[in-house]
C-alpha cells in the first residue's frame, strides 16, 4: 500500500505546522502546495520544505494532482469554496476552522461531503492535546457527576505586539476574520466534545484595535458569552489578547461529585467531594511511539502531529488511536452554528438559541 499523497492549499499554518506534521508520518506524503493571493509564494514555501510541486492556483492543483487528501488552510472565506470544488472531485477534505462564514455554507459542505460519501474532517487539533483527552475521559467515566458549570478563559500578553500586528485576513469581517472564529471555534469545540451541546448563548465581541497599517479593522480581537448546557448547567467562554499580562488557557470543570482542572493543557486537576484537588498523570499512550520531533518545530504541530495520525487510520478505514476522534465536518457545523448564535447575540443584545447539532 502505497503513501497517502496530501495537498495543501495555504502558505501560512499550512506550512508552518500542517505540512510539517503530515511529513513527519511515515504512511503520508505532501506531493503538492498551492499558494492563494500571492504569486510564486507556494513555489518558494515548497522548495524550503522540499514539496515537489508547486501551484499559484488551488484549481490547478486539483485537476492535475492525484491526491488522497487535501487541506484547505486558507481565510475562512475561502473555505466553502475550496472545499466544494475538492468535493466535486471526489477528494477526500481536511479544512481548517472556523469551518466557513455562516451555518448556511458549513451545512452545504457537510452535504457535499456525505452525498459523495467521502471522508471528511475538520483540524480541531486541541483535541489532541493530551490533558484535554484525558479530561474528556474523565468526564465520560462520571468523575464530575452531574455537570453543574465549565469556564474556559483563554489571555494572552503583549499587548504591543497586539498593537503592532498588521492588517491581514484575520481582522476583517469581510473574510471570516476575528478572534471568535480563529480560536473561539477551538474553545467552543472542546465544550461541546467534552460536555455536549450548547443550547443558547449571550455573547459580546470587542475590536480594541480598530485600525491596522492605516486600513480599518473591524473583526473582535476580545470576546465572551456565557452559555446554557445540558440540563442545568452553565458555562462561560472567554478570550483576552489585549493586555499587559495573560495566563495562557484555563478549563474548569464543576459537578455534583467533583471537580477537574486543566491548566495550558498540560496539567490536570482532579478532586472528588471531601478532598482536595491533585494532579492526574497523563497516560503514555496518548503520545505516539517512535516518533522524533524536531527541535525547532512550531509547538502547534505536536498535536497536529496525533491527529495526522488518526487521519491516516480514517483514511485507511481503520478506528483513531492512540487519542480520541477528529472532528468531522458535522462537528465543524455544530461549532459553526455556536459561533453564528454568539454572533446574533452581539448584534442584537439577546440570548440567542442554538440550533441542534
Amino acid at each position: 500500500m502505497g503513501k497517502l499523497r496530501i495537498g495543501i492549499i495555504g502558505t501560512g499554518f499550512g506550512t508552518l505546522v500542517q505540512a510539517p506534521a503530515f511529513m513527519l508520518h511515515p504512511e503520508c506524503e505532501v506531493v503538492a502546495l498551492s499558494g492563494v493571493a500571492r504569486a510564486g509564494r507556494a513555489r518558494a514555501e515548497a522548495d524550503a520544505l522540499g514539496i515537489p510541486r508547486a501551484y499559484d492556483n488551488f484549481t490547478t492543483m486539483l485537476a492535475e494532482e492525484e491526491l488522497d487528501l487535501v487541506s484547505v488552510v486558507s481565510a475562512p472565506n475561502l473555505h466553502h469554496p475550496m472545499t466544494m470544488a475538492a468535493l466535486e472531485r471526489r477528494i477526500p477534505v481536511l479544512c481548517e476552522k472556523p469551518m466557513a462564514m455562516d451555518l448556511a455554507k458549513a451545512q452545504a459542505m457537510v452535504d457535499g461531503a456525505e452525498r459523495r460519501n467521502l471522508f471528511n474532517a475538520v483540524n480541531f487539533e486541541f483535541r489532541h492535546q493530551p490533558g484535554r483527552t484525558r479530561l474528556k475521559e474523565l468526564v465520560a467515566e462520571g468523575f464530575l457527576g452531574d455537570l453543574v458549570h465549565v469556564s474556559l478563559t483563554w489571555t494572552r500578553a503583549g499587548l504591543e505586539q497586539n498593537l503592532a500586528r498588521p492588517m491581514g485576513w484575520l481582522w476583517s469581517t469581510h473574510t471570516g476574520g476575528g478572534m471568535l472564529g480563529a480560536l473561539g471555534s477551538h474553545m467552543v469545540d472542546t465544550l461541546r466534545w467534552c460536555f455536549g451541546d450548547i443550547r443558547a448563548v449571550s455573547g459580546v465581541l470587542t475590536a480594541h484595535v480598530d485600525v491596522r497599517s492605516g486600513q480599518p479593522a473591524d473583526a473582535d480581537d476580545t470576546f465572551a458569552f456565557l452559555a446554557k448546557l445540558s440540563g442545568k448547567a452553565t458555562g462561560v467562554v472567554q478570550f483576552l489578547s489585549h493586555c499587559q499580562h495573560g495566563f495562557g488557557v484555563r478549563l474548569e470543570a464543576y459537578g455534583t461529585r467533583g471537580t477537574l482542572v486543566l491548566l495550558d493543557d498540560r496539567t490536570l486537576l482532579a478532586g472528588r467531594a471531601g478532598e482536595s484537588l491533585a494532579e492526574v498523570p497523563l497516560p503514555a499512550r496518548f503520545e505516539l511511539p517512535g516518533v522524533v520531533y524536531p527541535g525547532n518545530l512550531d509547538p502547534r504541530t505536536i498535536p497536529m502531529i496525533i491527529m495526522v495520525h488518526n487521519l491516516v487510520c480514517g483514511l485507511r478505514g481503520g478506528p483513531p488511536s492512540p487519542s480520541p476522534e477528529f472532528g468531522t465536518f458535522a462537528d465543524g457545523a455544530a461549532v459553526q452554528a455556536v459561533l453564528d448564535a454568539v454572533r446574533q447575540s452581539h448584534r442584537e443584545g439577546r440570548w440567542v438559541d442554538v440550533p441542534p447539532a
